[in-house]
């Protein structure tokens, strides 16, 4: 199964899609936009990615970050979701080198991703907490419980104190 990752407005992800469907290849689009706020969420605990349908699973993956929304919109937050949704899925990826993706050995090269880190952290041993992903803030926020630490995604915001200031302004790892 091939995913395909990326925004709903971007011309080049809706050619591709019908590229595909055209050959009749198997895909399941997951396309972040206005029209799509459906929860996306990884738990690097058990593995487990997964939006409101249930789980994803796929063996190949064509993946664009979403920029169409945040020039559509001028919203900030629409920006940060585009950015966290691709860092989150780039983080998937390269967890499982059996995913075939175009770009493997470059993709992810220019940052840190936080949520592969945490997961190679994990494997070398760290103690680290259950850990819940989400790529869309106003998820989170319905998610969030006491004693909670949430951290933006990408960015280098600080975690506030749970309960406090109310939910980061960014999004939430």
């Amino acid at each position: 199964m091939l995913l395909i990752y990326g925004g709903s407005a971007d011309p080049q992800i809706r050619h591709f899609q019908n590229r595909v469907a055209a050959r009749g290849l198997s895909y399941r689009a997951l396309l972040h936009g206005a029209d799509n706020v459906s929860p996306l969420t990884w738990d690097i605990s058990t593995g487990r990615f997964h939006d409101d349908q249930g789980d994803i699973s796929f063996s190949s993956a064509f993946v664009r970050q979403d920029v169409f929304r945040f020039l559509s919109s001028g919203d900030q937050r629409d920006r940060d979701d585009g950015a966290s949704w691709k860092t989150m899925i780039d983080g998937v990826l390269r967890a499982d080198p059996s995913i075939r993706m175009f770009n493997r050995g470059f993709a992810g090269q220019a940052a840190v991703n936080k949520p592969l880190a945490l997961l190679w952290a994990r494997e070398a041993g760290l103690a680290i907490p259950d850990t819940v992903i989400n790529a869309s803030t106003s998820h989170a926020e319905t998610l969030l419980a006491e004693p909670t630490v949430y951290k933006p995604i990408v960015g280098g915001g600080h975690v506030p104190p749970t309960g406090s200031r109310g939910p980061c302004p960014r999004h939430h790892a």
